[in-house]
């Protein structure tokens, strides 16, 4: 398979990663951007103009034109709403948010609970046809994500009878809560288990496959190279 890392590796708590272009066949090119649209819940973020800025970033210049789009952090629901539903008419293809409720995935693996107070935030917007959507909800977490449905979206596409894979995760965040060197700890067993979720797929070599989203991990810091070798 023709692997791409697409991430937002910084700690910066608005984020927009530029569009990554890979050639799908010898022709044309598909066009990923991942966008951490930083949507707390309103619920402990209050005045923040969650809603305003949905409804801004559906209608962005930016954001249109892609193939496809990873969205992290859509934390509160109702702008989480405005926005896919904004989306909706560029990117008929979506995926519900993960964490959120089993319906309308394929398959729910991982650590999903219904008790969790917090879902996933990551979803994939499509122009193309998803062929399977699977929601994966990663085991350790420590802190604050402790309390999320936090893990991965799996997207299969078909763009022109040419299948695409995309995986969107957003993983451990750095937090006060977690003791030391325990969220690096917790990030590369999440890295891990990604890993073996993309090699039991079994993915032909001649296949497109992307891993975007917010991996919390600095470039450049030794984290992100082992983070490099664990996805390779």
């Amino acid at each position: 398979m023709h692997r791409c890392l697409l991430s937002l590796l910084c700690f910066s708590t608005l984020a927009l990663s530029a569009p990554i272009f890979a050639q799908a066949n010898p022709d044309e090119q598909f066009k990923l951007l991942t966008h951490n649209v930083f949507l707390l819940p309103s619920t402990i973020k209050p005045g923040w103009g969650q809603q305003q800025r949905a409804a801004l970033i559906a209608e962005a210049a930016y954001i249109q034109g892609q193939d496809a789009v990873i969205l992290n952090e859509l934390f509160d629901n109702p702008a989480s709403n405005i926005l896919l539903n904004g989306l909706q008419s560029q990117y008929p293809f979506q995926t519900p948010v993960l964490g959120r409720s089993r319906t309308g995935w394929d398959a729910t693996l991982g650590a999903y609970s219904d008790t969790t107070p917090e879902d996933g935030g990551v979803a994939i917007v499509s122009r193309w046809p998803i062929e399977q959507r699977v929601q994966y909800v990663y085991s350790q977490g420590c802190g604050a994500d402790y309390l999320s449905n936090k893990g991965f979206v799996y997207v299969k596409l078909n763009r022109n009878g040419q299948a695409v894979h995309i995986i969107g995760t957003h993983a451990q965040a750095a937090d006060t809560g977690c003791s030391d060197g325990k969220g690096t700890a917790v990030r590369a067993s999440q890295f891990d288990e990604l890993q073996n979720f993309i090699s039991a797929r079994g993915i032909a070599l001649d296949q497109l496959v992307f891993i975007g989203g917010d991996f919390n991990v600095i470039k450049g810091s030794s984290e992100y190279h082992d983070m490099l070798v664990r996805l390779q």
